[in-house]
């Protein structure tokens, strides 16, 4: 994460407008604000296919606020820093999901349990997230943010993909909310947004095609001030629910 966070100077002027454009969008303005909003996917519709687009770069911005400064238990893979090798597939990002699950403070674990991200079996790990999310003993709900899908929609790949995707926005929309879910690609998804069982259970937002960069680049303490903000109002939405439970 540190890693994204230390290219935004680097980027476009157009492409830090667009990391701005996404967190400020009314979409993700919900999904801060609602934990039963359920999953928001963000086209980021930039002219390139980037392990390190504006979406990554803006996941980045929310999970430093969401976890070091509000301490929102969060699981977070970027797939275009692991589109390749032994974890560079969906079956990889639901085993580092787990392996992120089962390291949280918050979430209770038996011994079997630390065995299981080594199946490859989807179900079986898809069974095991769900168990872990269940004994979390968190006041909060999960955080997940899960960018540059699109790496991941290929021929042998985009089926498992999908499988995780519709099981993660499955949870997503449980009551009460036990998972927050924001996926992002830096381009339109040619698979997950077009598979009707899929999309149906997803909210997505269209970032412009073109974005001219008027802006002259992106503030990030400004744009942390502003996230941080509407999710602390979230954070006092869901301490208000228990109270008055």
């Amino acid at each position: 994460m540190e890693n994204v966070l230390s290219q935004i100077t680097s980027t476009t002027l157009g492409d830090q407008d667009r990391v701005e454009m996404i967190i400020q969008s009314p979409e993700m303005q919900t999904w801060l604000l609602n934990p039963r909003f359920g999953a928001l996917l963000v086209h980021g519709n930039g002219r390139r296919h980037d392990a390190m687009a504006p979406t990554s770069v803006a996941c980045a911005l929310l999970i430093h606020v969401l976890s070091k400064k509000l301490h929102f238990p969060t699981l977070y893979w970027f797939c275009g820093l692991h589109a390749s090798g032994l974890h560079g597939n969906p079956l990889g990002m639901l085993r580092g999901l787990i392996s992120q699950l089962l390291c949280l403070s918050c979430c209770r674990c038996s011994p079997d349990d630390q065995d299981g991200p080594d199946t490859q079996d989807v179900k079986k790990l898809l069974r095991l997230f769900q168990k872990l999310l269940r004994r979390s003993v968190s006041q909060l709900p999960m955080i997940c943010i899960l960018d540059g899908l699109s790496f991941y929609e290929t021929r042998h790949q985009s089926d498992g993909l999908g499988k995780i995707v519709k099981e993660l926005a499955d949870v997503a929309r449980s009551d009460p909310p036990r998972l927050i879910l924001l996926l992002t690609s830096p381009i339109r998804t040619n698979y997950i947004s077009v598979q009707r069982e899929i999309a149906e259970r997803l909210t997505v937002a269209e970032m412009p095609d073109h974005v001219s960069g008027a802006k002259q680049g992106l503030n990030s303490r400004r744009i942390m001030s502003f996230t941080e903000k509407r999710a602390r109002r979230l954070s006092e939405s869901l301490e208000l629910r228990r109270n008055t439970r």
